[in-house]
């Protein structure tokens, strides 16, 4: 063996349609924040450079603080509730 030990994918996007669960995942945090719901489009849109970022950017779409420490961990578990409710290959 080669001392290889770690394979790991990136899936979102790439190999699965996650779009809608991660959204749904962003729209639940924006709404415990007293905000209105973003369109799927939007948030699929804000994807990209890790979920710190898109946490971030939804929040500010949504004229919502932003809690890096609180609010990151709680999109993580917002979105493992949801993660394949409609994600498909």
């Amino acid at each position: 063996m080669s001392g290889l030990r770690l394979i790991v994918f990136d899936l979102d996007g790439t190999l699965i349609d996650s779009r809608r669960d991660l959204a749904d995942a962003a729209n639940a945090l924006i709404e415990e924040h007293g905000g209105m719901p973003l369109p799927v489009d939007a948030i699929a849109g804000m994807v990209g450079e890790g979920a710190a970022l898109l946490v971030r950017r939804a929040l500010s779409a949504a004229g919502a603080q932003l809690d890096v420490e609180r609010d990151l961990p709680r999109f993580l578990e917002l979105y493992d509730q949801r993660l394949l409710v409609h994600t498909k290959l």
